[in-house]
């Protein structure tokens, strides 16, 4: 395959993601609670996610093969710390569509859903975080790459401090101004609205790959930005 239709697959594939998170957005429950979960589109909503985040697993290789030779190892640690990512990502959406979805329907489910139940422990939680740095890494070196426009790294160093701001004022919230957050589904544009973030700054490299027309990778000479 020349490069240059990786390139365009992967740049297709990466701006294909954003409408369907924003369409799982859309269709998630109001929280992750068991009352919200159960008789809810919970699994298509968690699917279409799934779907997003595959598509930038499958497309980030292409990117990364796109700006490799300007980027040295900071694009590479950012590059392997995302595809992990992504990764963990998909193992979340998946296991949210699918397992959480049917334990929500077991009579013992409010004991599954219970803090450090069998449900929460499923979720490993503890590996996103750390993962979760590639994102910053990552955008760092789209920036100093020079070969795309400066939203496309902007947008992915946002997303982890969007992300903690917008759950960290959540947490601290009095139980009251909680319930009418969880009401008008506050956690779920909050944390599908800062993984948007990210989404769309690899759809703004994506725009860049989608139009490439070189047939190999650049060499780490003559930046050509792209706005």
């Amino acid at each position: 395959m020349p490069s240059s239709t990786l390139f365009r697959l992967s740049g297709a594939a990466l701006i294909a993601a954003v409408p369907l998170w924003i369409a799982g957005t859309l269709l998630h429950p109001p929280t992750a609670e068991l009352a919200d979960i159960i008789g809810s589109s919970q699994s298509l909503s968690h699917a279409l996610d799934a779907a997003a985040v595959a598509l930038v697993l499958i497309a980030l290789p292409g990117l990364y093969a796109h700006h490799a030779a300007r980027t040295g190892l900071l694009g590479l640690a950012g590059f392997v710390l995302l595809m992990l990512f992504a990764a963990y990502l998909v193992y979340m959406l998946i296991y949210e569509a699918g397992p959480v979805a049917l334990l929500s329907a077991d009579p013992s489910a409010e004991r599954l859903f219970a803090p450090g139940g069998i449900v929460r422990q499923g979720e490993l939680r503890q590996f996103g975080p750390p993962l979760a740095l590639g994102t910053v890494v990552y955008g760092i070196a789209l920036l100093r790459s020079g070969l795309y426009s400066r939203w496309a790294g902007l947008l992915l160093i946002a997303f982890l401090p969007a992300f903690f701001i917008l759950l960290g004022l959540y947490s601290a919230a009095p139980t009251p101004t909680r319930e009418t957050l969880d009401a008008v589904g506050f956690t779920r544009f909050a944390v599908g609205g800062a993984h948007l973030l990210l989404h769309l700054g690899l759809a703004v490299a994506g725009g860049r790959l989608w139009i490439a027309q070189h047939e190999g990778p650049l060499t780490a000479t003559a930046p050509q930005r792209s706005r």
